[in-house]
C-alpha cells in the first residue's frame, strides 16, 4: 500500500507541474514546496523549483535546489539550463565550461553549445 505522505506529494507536484504551464507561478511554486516537504526526491519538484526560483533570481536557493535535484537524477535538457545559469551567475567560468560541455554531449545541436562553440572559432 502507498502511504497517504506519497501520494500527497504526487498530487502536490502534478498540481505544480500543471500551475507552471498556466503561468500561475506562485500556485506552482507553493505546490512544489508542498510536495518537496512531504518527500524531499520528488524528481519533477526538484526541477521545476529551480526554475521558478530562477525567474525570481533567487541563486543560492536555486543552487541548493538544483544540487538537490543532481543528487537524485541524471542531467535533461532543463536541468542543463539551470546549470548554465547558475554557472554564469554564480560558479564561474569553470563550471559553464562544464555544463556547456554536458550541453553538447546531451543536445549538440543546442543553440547555447553552438553558441560557445562560435566563440571558440573566434578565439584562436
Amino acid at each position: 500500500m502507498i502511504r497517504h505522505s506519497k501520494l500527497s506529494a504526487i498530487v502536490f507536484e502534478n498540481l505544480g507541474i500543471s500551475k507552471l504551464k498556466m503561468g500561475e507561478g506562485t500556485v506552482a511554486e507553493e505546490s512544489d514546496v508542498k510536495s518537496l516537504a512531504l518527500k524531499s526526491d520528488q524528481v519533477r519538484s526538484l526541477l521545476d523549483l529551480p526554475e521558478i526560483r530562477v525567474d525570481q533570481r533567487n541563486h543560492v536557493e536555486t543552487r541548493d535546489i538544483y544540487q538537490r535535484y543532481r543528487a537524485v537524477c541524471e542531467h535533461n535538457a532543463q536541468s542543463l539550463w539551470i546549470c548554465n545559469w547558475l554557472a554564469g551567475v554564480i560558479e564561474g567560468q569553470d563550471d559553464e565550461a562544464s555544463c556547456v560541455l554536458k550541453v553538447r554531449n546531451v543536445v549538440p545541436s543546442a543553440p547555447k553549445y553552438q553558441e560557445y562553440a562560435g566563440s571558440l572559432a573566434y578565439a584562436g
